[in-house]
């Protein structure tokens, strides 16, 4: 899609890993795609590559997405596929070896499915368009070598603008998502030199919502939004991690299995996220989920694929859960955008803390408060307040104590003139001072939030950070209650001199609140 077209918006689609469980996926998306057909009057079942701008997945949920994106099927042609692969892969145990069943079988039936799409059973996985048009996809994988980094690997069917991604196939990329240790042998991907190992991503990213908005914000920077929707394989119960068998005990690492206990987590923790992200934005993000009954399906329970999709229909029909499909094709169908893909990033929800010893509490990343649902009486003051920031001015917004100078700032950074301008796109850092009663301190948070390495934390740290901002596009610094700092400090100099420093950064703009009448000078 062209992302010049500022009125239509992207349709993004994220599907989760969890094995046989991905029927419910594909049935949930089944009623998607049934549901347009009739609000569109179609003549036959639509395929999700042609209402979709991009599609990513993990695990059996990037099997999928390769077979909805890349290889263009209808839904009911991945699930008679996913029906058949499920049923051949699964029923099948080894008894010797790396991983409980057979990677050789579930390499053969990918390339038959690949084969009998495509005419190749070696097809790349890069989309040439030769089956009419390329659909953005995507799956995650991890690199064996390089568990700790917590960064998937992703397969594309697309080029990427951060360079070329490892050269693969179609059945290649199906493997590295779905090689989740102790179920299916990993697998080795690049040169014959030096090919690397890979496995399942849902180690590291079994929800791939995040990546999606990363990889949307990438392949379309200045895009819109339309709707963003997440199909998972059903809440977790009991963690479904097999024992190691005798065989298995010295290839898969102790920390590998403590990640996969993770997963099961990991999804609703991320939708717990997204939740947040999108929580002033009702009818962009919809999440569907299975809520009850499939907490003990295993993910090889192939013989009870019956009973995934017995509660999967009951969940849809719950009535909130009908309303919401509804609405979501609503979405789908309109493209309209709501949000650019770069200010959806650019929204940040608490993390777990960082401690850093160069500050004088536990600093965790800051983030941008929620928009006050009820802003009146102030629409002048934030115009101008805005267009003060677009114009390169630096701003103090003065007053006593519950004037609302602090909510007056959150509007103003969630203004659509800053949050949605190309301008600023991400760089938007806004830090509470309340706390903060030393310079040390304030370098502390910065540091963390600038993501500076904790080796360069030391004496040198302020130069450190004028560097970093002075390399920085337009950016906005809101420093919010700063009389704590201003007042408490005994180095009122010093804080004058970092401010007057900061403000002679050319692309830096300074939002400061504070009680204190005698403001900081150099900054208007």
């Amino acid at each position: 899609m062209s992302e010049t077209n500022d009125g239509i918006g992207l349709r993004l689609l994220s599907l989760d890993g969890g094995g046989i469980r991905g029927l419910s996926t594909l049935l949930i998306l089944e009623t998607i795609m049934h549901r347009i057909k009739s609000e569109e009057n179609l003549e036959n079942m639509p395929h999700p590559c042609d209402y979709f701008d991009l599609i990513g997945g993990t695990s059996t949920g990037g099997i999928i997405a390769l077979m909805l994106g890349r290889l263009r099927m209808s839904v009911k042609e991945a699930i008679d596929c996913y029906d058949n692969l499920a049923g051949k892969v699964f029923s099948e145990f080894k008894w010797a070896g790396d991983g409980k069943y057979k990677a050789t079988l579930l390499e053969e039936v990918i390339k038959a499915i690949v084969n009998e799409r495509t005419g190749d059973s070696e097809a790349q996985v890069l989309d040439d368009g030769a089956l009419g048009g390329i659909c953005n996809t995507f799956v995650c994988a991890m690199n064996a070598h390089d568990m700790n980094a917590c960064r998937p690997v992703l397969f594309r069917t697309y080029v990427s603008p951060k360079g070329p991604s490892i050269p693969c196939t179609v059945w290649q990329a199906a493997r590295a998502t779905s090689a989740a240790p102790t179920f299916f042998k990993r697998v080795y991907i690049g040169p014959a030199a030096r090919p690397e190992p890979f496995i399942d991503g849902g180690v590291g990213q079994n929800n791939p919502t995040a990546q999606v908005l990363e990889e949307a914000e990438l392949m379309f920077p200045y895009g819109n939004i339309a709707c963003v929707i997440s199909i998972g394989t059903g809440k977790p119960g009991t963690i479904d991690v097999p024992e190691p068998r005798f065989f298995e005990r010295n290839m898969v690492p102790v920390n590998v299995i403590r990640v996969m206990v993770a997963m099961a987590t990991d999804c609703e923790e991320t939708a717990r996220q997204m939740e947040k992200k999108f929580k002033h934005l009702p009818k962009t993000y919809f999440r569907f989920n299975v809520e009850q009954g499939l907490q003990n399906v295993k993910l090889g329970d192939w013989n009870r694929m019956a009973e995934v999709a017995a509660r999967t229909r009951s969940y849809m029909e719950m009535p909130e859960v009908d309303q919401r499909l509804d609405t979501a094709v609503k979405a789908i169908r309109e493209r309209k955008g709501v949000i650019k893909t770069f200010a959806i990033n650019s929204i940040q929800v608490p993390n777990h803390p960082i401690v850093d010893g160069s500050a004088d509490i536990d600093i965790s990343p800051s983030y941008i408060p929620e928009k006050p649902p009820c802003f009146f009486g102030r629409d002048q003051e934030r115009t101008e307040i805005v267009q003060a920031l677009l114009s390169s001015e630096s701003v103090i917004i003065p007053g006593g104590g519950g004037m609302g100078k602090t909510t007056l700032a959150v509007a103003v950074l969630r203004d659509q003139r800053i949050l949605g301008s190309e301008h600023f796109q991400s760089r938007i850092y806004f830090i509470d001072c309340s706390k903060i009663t030393t310079l040390e301190g304030l370098y502390g948070q910065l540091a963390v939030d600038l993501r500076i390495p904790k080796d360069q934390r030391n004496s040198h740290l302020q130069e450190t950070l004028l560097l970093k901002f002075r390399n920085m596009s337009p950016t906005i610094l809101c420093l919010d209650n700063f009389e704590t700092l201003w007042d408490v400090s005994q180095a009122r100099s010093n804080i004058q001199t970092m401010l007057s420093r900061f403000h002679g950064i050319p692309t830096l703009r300074l939002l400061l609140t504070m009680r204190e009448i005698h403001c900081p000078a150099n900054v208007h």
